[in-house]
């Protein structure tokens, strides 16, 4: 083995350890302040787009979101020398930088390591999995001490996995279901497992919407594929033993506290439940402040409960193209051009609740679909180059 393989093997392996950040995005507490998302998939990523600057590996519809990413995060660089320097602001403008550098370093990755890693993707899935199942099953506290300020000691609520609290496993659930619409083989194995990660072990409301909103369009776009048959047998199915283990093992959960408050009464049998007031009362200010202010910059003022409500709140009218790209991005996770327009609506709306844009297994959904929409074309050019 000759100094340029080595080399190439060892710069592979840094590539991973990037990969491995973006897909386990809440591990290693953060030494400086306390934060649910940590920063090492940023770092890491900054070094690769720094390293791989000369290069010209943005193209297609990629190129249109790093064009409007890189002008979102000027404007935030302007909005942070005027609001002025602090941790509520530094905490801020952090997914200003993530939205902008970590699809850009997925993207590099992605064209050095050979395409879609389905496989590296795969194990992490299964090893998220695992750890859920141990924290259901044997011990809540299992592997907690690996992520960074960790909800789990309620015992009404799901587990956490690699989480930092049962909601945020519902939604990186729902970004895993995502990536499976890129998988080749063994997709529906993987999608049962992130399906019982997300509903029964995590027991989050908020994860539950995403993933169900996921699992409406998923219906729509296969309706009529030879398996569209199957797949709605399969979902009734899986309704029913939702609903007979949320009266049985789930009895005094807080699941099973709402679901049957919805059932029995409506809206109305959940509007006293505190997390879900706190989630709306959170989205409703920040549509508030963001609308009340005309859509002119408001800047960093403080975290705001709202992913798409905080970036309205901090830079009014110019998060719009920003916005507007994450959504169609997101949207090509599906075929069918109904089902991309539908969803494109129920993610904008979503997207208002209390989650992180600049979570990496968000980002690297974005990057897949450009990727895949692009088909690759000149991934063995780029192989080429890079083996230089």
């Amino acid at each position: 083995m000759n100094s340029t393989e080595i080399r190439f093997r060892v710069r592979h392996l840094f590539y991973y350890i990037f990969l491995l950040f973006c897909m386990f995005p809440f591990l290693f507490g953060n030494p400086f302040f306390e934060t649910d998302m940590q920063p090492y998939a940023l770092v890491l990523a900054v070094i690769i787009c720094l390293y791989n600057i000369q290069k010209p590996l943005i193209r297609g519809r990629f190129q249109t979101y790093f064009y409007v990413s890189l002008f979102t995060i000027f404007m935030a660089i302007l909005l942070l020398i005027f609001s002025g320097i602090s941790l509520n602001s530094l905490r801020g403008f952090y997914n200003y930088c993530a939205i902008f550098f970590i699809p850009w370093a997925i993207s590099i990755t992605f064209y050095t390591v050979g395409g879609f890693p389905e496989r590296f993707i795969k194990l992490c899935i299964i090893i998220w999995f695992s750890v859920s199942l141990i924290q259901f099953f044997v011990d809540r506290s299992f592997a907690v001490s690996l992520v960074g300020m960790a909800r789990w000691k309620d015992m009404s609520r799901g587990v956490v996995g690699l989480a930092s609290e049962p909601s945020y496993l519902g939604i990186t659930c729902f970004y895993f279901l995502l990536m499976t619409s890129r998988f080749g083989k063994r997709k529906w194995l993987y999608v049962t497992m992130i399906l019982i990660m997300g509903v029964i072990f995590a027991q989050s409301s908020l994860g539950i919407i995403f993933i169900v909103a996921y699992w409406l369009f998923f219906l729509i776009d296969n309706i009529r594929s030879k398996k569209g048959l199957l797949i709605v047998i399969v979902t009734i199915f899986m309704a029913f033993v939702f609903l007979f283990l949320v009266n049985t093992v789930l009895t005094g959960t807080r699941m099973n506290t709402i679901i049957s408050g919805f059932m029995n009464e409506g809206a109305m049998g959940i509007e006293d439940d505190a997390s879900i007031n706190t989630r709306y009362n959170s989205i409703f200010a920040a549509i508030q402040d963001a609308f009340g202010n005309y859509l002119m910059p408001n800047g960093f003022r403080g975290r705001i409960g709202s992913a798409y409500g905080g970036f309205l709140c901090e830079l009014g009218l110019f998060a719009i193209p920003l916005l507007f790209s994450i959504s169609k991005l997101v949207s090509f996770s599906f075929s069918k051009m109904l089902t991309r327009v539908l969803f494109f609506i129920v993610f904008t709306i979503l997207m208002f609740n209390n989650t992180q844009l600049g979570n990496p297994l968000l980002l690297f959904v974005i990057v897949s679909n450009c990727c895949f929409s692009m088909q690759m074309d000149s991934l063995e050019t780029e192989m080429e180059m890079e083996t230089e």
